[in-house]
């Protein structure tokens, strides 16, 4: 487009020919083992995005057992209170039974 700042569409594909056709000569002319590692680079970051993804899932699974387990172990602990607290009306508190029973 440089080149032909004017031209349109038509113009260039008389120049340079259709987009399949130019898809299709480059793939005739360029070098079957550039190709390769041009396919094998794209499968190689499918894979990581892939382990990634499935790294993340078990992480999340595992965070959310730990979550679970830890509900239902403080959901089955029985609360048993350990002294009395005496509450003033001035807001102050009484907290020699607590000390005194431990």
């Amino acid at each position: 487009m440089q080149e032909f700042p004017d031209a349109d569409y038509e113009e260039l594909t008389e120049q340079f020919g259709s987009p399949k056709e130019v898809v299709t000569s480059y793939y005739r002319n360029v070098d079957n083992t550039c190709l390769l590692r041009k396919i094998n680079l794209v499968k190689t970051v499918r894979i990581f995005c892939i382990g990634l993804i499935f790294l993340f899932i078990c992480f999340w699974g595992y965070q959310t057992y730990i979550i679970c387990q830890a509900y239902s172990d403080a959901k089955n602990t029985e609360i048993i209170p350990q002294g009395t607290v005496t509450i003033y009306e001035n807001g102050s508190s009484n907290n020699h039974d607590i000390e005194n029973q431990n």
